[in-house]
């Protein structure tokens, strides 16, 4: 490992205000917006008139937190310029003037709602009763309107000391949260983990470290970043995954179906509300020593877990068997079970893209999307089946570019292993399979024949596994609302129907599922993170595909074959499945569609739409400074999000 002398520290001191100024932007900017609290917004529903000469109109309303910081009143204008003066006053319970805002009526906008900022807030505000009162010497026609609302549940309201009862002017109440003692300690540890994370991006820059290396090390941190940042079960179905790994480790291969009940399950040592370690950050610090196995068994029902194979759960599973040797902690049990997930998953990236002849970039930039580092920090299996996937799919490539000799035995069995590893995680990803006929017949010691056979064994295999599998879990589909059999049979005499369904889907969802699939929603896609940075993301994910122009190119012709009939028919078998299990009978759209089912496509599209594969990548040694930044102000953002909305 050599000091790239080239690089000058001058350099390196710009890039460490750049980095500092943004980090520091960006944590403030999320630590402002958590600190604005509002209060249920009082819809406008008809005007109450103009405020007179005269007339004080007076709204009494209560706080429900500390550190009121505003007001906001709906205005109307009638659409024209009004000059008459127009004051806001806020009095206590006491009569005491608090603050009076002076509002210039010629720059008010037409129904708005105006604010009433207070110099500074009022720390003890909760539970404290106050006084807005609105007074102007206006006249018909050059006067400012006000709203009211007398739904039932609103009061308040006054008029020249009258109450109107049952009615009250439309506003919203903000305050300004001073945070806790705990939300600062996880703020803090947040920022501590972007400045090491900077640490490493600088000795990433100082040293010629290998793309592998490069990887690992944006891998490893921004892993930690995510797990830090977000609370425990806060992924999609995080919680059933849980219960179907935990099944898996007692033994219990196949769940159970309660007919009476019509549950699918199992009865599990968890009587507890696995919800407290998921809520906030401040109910898991609560709870994080408190939640234990229980000595009653209940039982948890995860119909939609319940039809993954046990494979599916091997790493998780054998984490939590672990724990459970060791601890009654349901905390530890739970982190223990993602950190083996987590473990098996960064082999397999590793080592695909160690063996991957070109794309290593653009994969690694697949790898750190922020949707696939937030599942495969999870218990969820799905950034495992990213991992396999292109675990699959390098090492075919590798054969078939790299490797000059025939197969050993040993590799053989890695492609059986692989082929069945697939097929039971996710049906759907079976026609990755497709990839084993770029292989060469000179790969094999005789040739095509041998070729052939090991084809068709493979197939008879994963064909028999996969429909005992789908045989024995067929009980478990009964998501409410829906009609597998009826829905298949509708499917089967409708084709026309169901294609036009399929487009109609595609047309919807489209643009949405792209930006899901790199991560503009995570936790229980609640969460929103920047918009602007996604896309730049997904734009540049484009930008390093490096389009052929040349789409017939012989060299690649039956790579580029076997990449878009993968493609197709795995989009084709995630839309039928979804169709079948989770969409209600006769539905013009599709239902269940996530963004992050389709990641690992996105490698047999660089294959299918990049220039010649057999070009060498000499400048790829490392990932390129531009990639680093993109990743690296797209997760922190990201992580920023998380932290922030599981602060509560």
């Amino acid at each position: 490992m050599k000091v790239n002398e080239t690089q000058r520290p001058a350099k390196y001191f710009i890039y460490i205000i750049i980095f500092i100024t943004i980090s520091i932007s960006i944590i403030s900017v999320y630590y402002d917006d958590f600190r604005n609290a509002q209060s249920e917004l009082i819809p406008a529903t008809e005007p109450l008139g103009q405020i007179l000469d005269g007339q004080i109109i007076s709204q009494e309303f209560f706080c429900d937190e500390n550190g009121l910081q505003s007001i906001k009143i709906f205005l109307a204008t009638y659409s024209r310029t009004n000059y008459c003066s127009f004051v806001a006053k806020l009095y206590d319970n006491n009569g005491q003037l608090l603050q009076s805002w002076d509002i210039k009526t010629k720059n008010l906008k037409d129904n708005t709602y105006y604010t009433l900022m207070l110099d500074e807030a009022i720390s003890d505000s909760n539970g404290k009763r106050f006084f807005l009162e609105l007074i102007s010497n206006g006249n018909d026609g050059n006067a400012i309107t006000v709203y009211k609302n007398s739904s039932e549940g609103y009061s308040g309201l006054n008029v020249n000391g009258q109450p109107l009862n049952g009615q009250s002017l439309c506003y919203q109440i903000e305050y300004k949260i001073t945070p806790r003692q705990e939300h600062v300690f996880y703020i803090m540890r947040f920022t501590a983990i972007i400045l090491v994370i900077f640490i490493i991006w600088i000795t990433m820059q100082v040293f010629s470290l290998s793309i592998i290396k490069s990887f690992l090390l944006l891998w490893v941190s921004l892993s930690i970043l995510y797990t830090c940042s977000n609370t425990l079960f806060n992924v999609p179905d995080e919680t059933n995954h849980f219960f179907r790994a935990y099944e898996i480790s007692l033994g219990g291969m196949v769940s159970e179906h309660n007919e009476e009940l019509n549950l699918v399950g199992r009865e599990l040592p968890l009587d507890v509300e696995l919800e407290l370690l998921q809520t906030s950050w401040l109910s898991f610090g609560e709870n994080k020593n408190t939640l234990y196995l229980s000595q009653n068994n209940v039982f948890k029902n995860f119909p939609n877990t319940a039809l993954y194979a046990p494979v599916s759960y091997i790493p998780q599973a054998f984490g939590i068997y672990i724990a459970r040797c060791f601890t009654q902690n349901i905390t530890l049990i739970a982190y223990t079970g993602r950190l083996f997930n987590w473990i098996t998953i960064t082999i397999f990236l590793c080592l695909s893209l160690k063996i991957l002849p070109s794309g290593k970039e653009f994969f690694a930039l697949v790898a750190l999307t922020p949707m696939n580092i937030h599942e495969s920090v999870s218990l969820a299996p799905d950034g495992m089946v990213v991992a396999l996937s292109a675990f699959l799919v390098s090492f075919v490539l590798y054969l078939r570019e790299m490797q000059k000799t025939v197969l050993s035995k040993l590799e053989i069995v890695i492609l059986y292993i692989v082929a069945l590893a697939i097929s039971l995680y996710k049906i759907v990803y079976l026609p990755f399979l497709l990839f084993y006929f770029l292989i060469p017949n000179v790969r094999f010691r005789h040739g095509w024949k041998e070729k052939a056979l090991h084809a068709g064994l493979v197939s008879i295999m994963v064909i028999l596994v996969s429909l005992f599998w789908l045989n024995t879990c067929s009980e478990f589909l009964i998501q409410p609302g829906t009609d597998s059999d009826t829905q298949l049979a509708y499917l089967l005499s409708h084709p026309i129907r169901y294609y036009l369904t399929v487009i109609r889907t595609i047309m919807n969802n489209a643009s949405t599922l792209v930006f899901l699939m790199v991560g503009s929603q995570l936790a229980w896609l609640n969460v929103p993170t920047v918009g602007m940075l996604i896309m730049i993301y997904i734009i540049y994910l484009a930008y390093q595909i490096n389009i052929s122009t040349s789409m017939l190119d012989k060299a690649q012709k039956d790579t580029r074959l076997i990449s878009i009939s993968v493609i197709i028919t795995i989009i084709f078998l995630t839309y039928t499945s979804l169709y079948i299990q989770w969409t209600a009978v006769y539905q013009p759209n599709i239902d269940g569609l996530q963004g992050r089912y389709f990641i690992p496509l996105l490698l047999p599209m660089y294959l299918f739409l990049t220039k010649d594969l057999r070009q060498k990548e000499h400048s790829k040694t490392t990932i390129s400074f531009k990639s680093q930044w993109i990743v690296l102000l797209t997760n922190i953002c990201a992580c920023g999000s998380l932290l922030f909305a599981c602060l509560g």
